[in-house]
Parts: C-alpha cells; sequence; structure tokens
C-alpha cells in the first residue's frame, strides 16, 4: 500500500507490499500555518546571539549562573531552558 501526498490509501501490487507481514505505518499530511512566524522569530533570536540548538542539552555548557561575589559558587547550564528553574533555585535560598 502506498500513501500519496493527499493521504490516501493507492492500492498496487508492489513486492514491497507482498512482503511486508508486519505492522503499517500510515503517514498524514499537516500543514504548518505558523512557520513563517516561527522563522522569523528564530530568526530574531538568532540575531541577539541566541541559536535553536541552544534549546538542546549540549556536551559543554553554554551559560553560568554565578551566585555570591567572595566566594562565588558557579553552575553551569548546558540549555536554555535550564536558566529560569537555575534563578528561581538561587532565589529561594536565604541571602548570606
Amino acid at each position: 500500500m502506498d500513501l500519496g501526498h493527499s493521504g490516501e490509501a493507492q492500492s498496487g501490487n508492489s513486492s514491497m507490499e507482498t512482503a511486508q507481514s508486519g505492522p503499517t505505518r500510515h503517514v498524514r499530511h499537516e500543514e504548518l500555518f505558523g512557520a513563517r512566524a516561527i522563522k522569523e522569530l528564530l530568526e530574531k533570536l538568532a540575531g541577539n546571539g541566541f541559536s535553536i540548538e541552544h534549546h538542546a542539552r549540549q556536551d559543554k555548557p553554554l551559560f553560568e549562573v554565578i551566585e555570591g561575589s567572595a566566594k562565588p559558587h558557579v553552575r553551569p547550564l548546558f540549555s536554555i531552558p535550564e536558566i529560569p528553574s537555575a534563578i528561581k533555585e538561587v532565589g529561594r535560598r536565604p541571602a548570606h
């Protein structure tokens, strides 16, 4: 069975169809109507030094949260989504 771009099933006697005896996969074509807006936002972020790769965890730290000045505690951050929770964690601690 072949799924065309329309998502309609098209029958045929292909060797792949007759050889397949396991589960079948179905594909549905969906439009991304917000793709242009997303692209523009990503370009704005890139212009400010942020990359979409920064949202996925990296091998090396991308940022650091530095707590204290006399004897600073440095917490490495490996992705942008870690920033809010790290800041909240510092805010919950009592001041020294």
